[in-house]
């Protein structure tokens, strides 16, 4: 065997062996439980409330009240133009099934004050979203209004 071709052997090999040692050091990454996606989707979604977005409000959910996204974004703006939210926290969240939660979301706006109200969040071909405009059970006992 050649010097030149010894070298190159040693490079790769090096090479080989720093691939493995980084892949043996670093933690692997376990797949989030549905849970946690369902918690990231309720908290991006009202920090797109927050900043503004109706494009990523309506990425993120599914409201049966507009026929399109795009009456769906309108509509948004329109009321991020007439509301603020101040304050949005999850104050409980519970998996009905593996497709299916229900969260109780507290939220203080503006206009609204503090209202306490049970969202779905669905996966919908593999993609976590709040069911929204029908979220609000007058009857329950989850339901505040200040």
């Amino acid at each position: 065997m050649t010097v030149k071709k010894l070298r190159k052997s040693l490079v790769v090999f090096s090479l080989v062996l720093s691939v493995f040692a980084i892949l043996s050091i670093t933690p692997m990454q376990a797949a989030e439980t549905p849970e946690k996606e369902v918690e990231n989707v309720i908290h991006n979604y009202f920090k797109a409330v927050k900043q503004g977005n109706a494009k990523e409000m309506a990425r993120l959910s599914d409201d049966k009240r507009f026929p399109n996204e795009e009456i769906q974004v309108k509509n948004y703006k329109e009321i991020l133009n007439d509301d603020e939210l101040h304050h949005a926290k999850i104050v409980s969240l519970k998996e009905i099934s593996a497709n299916e939660f229900v969260a109780n979301i507290e939220t203080t706006t503006k206009n609204a004050g503090k209202v306490v109200a049970n969202y779905k969040i669905i996966n919908r071909e593999g993609q976590w979203v709040l069911l929204v405009g029908n979220d609000i059970d007058f009857n329950s006992s989850n339901f505040e209004y200040e």
